[in-house]
């Protein structure tokens, strides 16, 4: 699957996800996240978002995950959770995700969810 799925793809995409979808621009700021949770134990995000335009506008704000351990073996990134989300010009909102054991649990080459220990970590992107 290398470089057919963005779980693999290591380049810039030419056209981003959104890419030329709005008329707003948004800013990203504050993200939160734990640096150590408890193997099941479920997994709190925070971020704000701003809109820094003049006119009110949606985004799409995703949370992806990266196994640093399992590199090798799975996907560069997996989206793990996504939220549209509108806002009047100069408006801010902070966004909070709870991401469950089965949604960061790491993907085998057999397609099983696997629960263990190690290193990941959460990109918030638009």
């Amino acid at each position: 699957m290398e470089n057919r799925t963005y779980k693999y793809f290591k380049g810039d995409p030419l056209f981003p996800f959104g890419h030329g979808l709005s008329y707003s621009n948004f800013e990203y700021s504050n993200l939160k996240i734990a640096d150590q949770v408890t193997l099941k134990d479920a997994i709190n995000v925070s971020v704000e978002i701003k809109n820094i335009s003049k006119v009110a506008g949606d985004d799409v704000v995703q949370i992806y995950l990266t196994h640093l351990d399992k590199q090798e073996q799975n996907a560069i990134r997996t989206l793990v959770s996504f939220d549209r989300v509108h806002l009047a010009a100069g408006e801010t909102k902070t966004l909070n995700y709870k991401l469950d054991a089965e949604q960061y649990a790491w993907v085998s080459s057999k397609g099983k969810k696997i629960l263990e220990p190690g290193k990941c970590i959460a990109k918030c992107r638009r």
